[in-house]
C-alpha cells in the first residue's frame, strides 16, 4: 500500500490519499483525519461518531464482482488500509477520487465532491431500466466548522440535496434514460454531513447564512467535479 499525504484542507482535518489493491487491481481510497471524535451523519449508515471519514475508488474492471459481492469487497478495503470499522465511515464511488474538487468559504464549511453522471436520472419521473443503467454517483462530504446537533444535520441534507440539484440544472445534465427530462442526480448518490467543534447550531434554518455558505460550497463543488470528471470514470 503507498500513501501520499497532503496538507490539511480544513481546521482540524488532514488528507491522505492511499493506492491499495484488490485482486490485483489498483484502488485508491481519500482518508480524512479528524481530530478525536466527530458526530457524522451518512446517508449510507445514519448517525454515527468516528475518527475517520473515507471515500474508495474503484475502477471499472471491478464493478460487477463489487455489485456482486459488496461485503466481500467492504470488507477487504477495511482489511489492506488496516482501518477499524468503529473508526471510520466509507463511501464507495466509481468516480475517481484524485479528480474531486474542495470548496470552502474561509473556515466555516467546507465541501469535496466527486461526481460521475453517467447513471443520472429524474427523481419521480424516470423508470429506470437495468439494462440502461451505468455506474455512475455524486458524493458528497460536507464539513462544518459548527457543532451540528443532529437535528441541524437532518436539515443539512436539504440543503445539500437543493444545491446539488441546481448544480446539474446549470449543467444541464440530462437523464440517461430519457434526455428529455432534467438530471435531480443519480440513483446512488450519498451525503456525508461531518459536524465540527465550534459554535453550537440546535436548528438551522434554509434562508440561515450558514445554510447559504452550506449551498454555496456544494453548489461549486458538484458543478467543477461533473466538469472534471466528464461523466467518464
Amino acid at each position: 500500500m503507498k500513501d501520499k499525504t497532503q496538507n490539511p484542507v480544513f481546521p482540524g482535518i488532514a488528507l491522505r490519499l492511499f493506492r491499495h489493491r484488490f485482486r490485483g487491481v489498483q484502488l485508491k481510497t481519500l482518508v480524512f483525519s479528524l481530530q478525536g471524535r466527530r458526530e457524522i451523519l451518512s446517508t449510507r449508515e445514519g448517525f454515527r461518531e468516528v475518527n475517520l471519514v473515507a471515500e474508495n475508488y474503484c475502477p471499472p474492471e471491478l464493478w460487477d464482482f463489487v455489485h456482486g459481492h459488496p461485503d466481500e469487497f467492504f470488507e477487504e478495503v477495511h482489511k489492506s488500509l488496516g482501518l477499524s470499522k468503529a473508526l471510520v465511515s466509507f463511501l464507495f464511488t466509481g468516480a475517481d477520487v484524485e479528480k474531486g474538487v474542495f470548496h470552502r468559504e474561509g473556515d466555516e464549511v467546507l465541501a469535496f465532491v466527486t461526481a460521475d453522471t453517467m447513471n443520472a436520472m429524474c427523481a419521480g419521473r424516470d423508470r429506470p431500466s437495468a439494462k440502461r443503467a451505468k455506474a455512475g454517483t455524486i458524493n458528497i462530504f460536507l464539513f462544518t466548522q459548527a457543532e451540528l446537533s443532529q437535528a441541524a444535520m437532518a436539515r443539512t441534507l436539504v440543503t445539500v440535496t437543493e444545491a446539488k440539484v441546481e448544480a446539474l440544472r446549470e449543467l444541464d445534465v440530462r437523464s440517461v434514460y430519457d434526455p428529455s427530462l432534467q438530471a435531480t442526480g443519480t440513483g446512488t448518490d450519498n451525503v456525508v454531513i461531518i459536524s465540527g467543534k465550534g459554535r453550537k447550531v440546535e436548528r438551522l434554518r434554509g434562508h440561515s447564512e450558514l445554510s447559504r455558505l452550506i449551498a454555496k460550497v456544494v453548489l461549486e463543488a458538484t458543478k467543477e467535479a461533473v466538469r472534471c470528471q466528464g461523466g467518464r470514470p
